[in-house]
């Protein structure tokens, strides 16, 4: 897959994602106000990181963009495994 493909289906994935979260965590009643309060004052960093995506998305294509992946999932992965062994 393109970057720029990429790019546009994790942004919209996990947008789809946060929104439907957020949204049931309301109807269970299990979100505090504060809760909400700081998702939807994270917004504009969301349109902050896209920014700055774009701004390094020519300096990162082929190769370097599949490392940086495969770099950020591998962190990802030790960051959940570390947060399920030691709590």
């Amino acid at each position: 897959m393109r970057p720029d493909q990429f790019r546009a289906t994790l942004s919209f994935t996990f947008a789809l994602q946060g929104a439907i979260s957020l949204a049931a965590f309301v109807i269970a009643g299990e979100a505090s106000r504060e809760a909400v309060l700081v998702a939807l004052l994270g917004l504009p960093l969301v349109a902050v990181g896209q920014w700055l995506g774009e701004l390094i998305r020519p300096r990162v294509q082929g190769k370097r963009f599949e490392r940086l992946v495969y770099a950020l999932l591998g962190l990802s992965a030790v960051s959940v495994s570390w947060s399920g062994l030691f709590g």
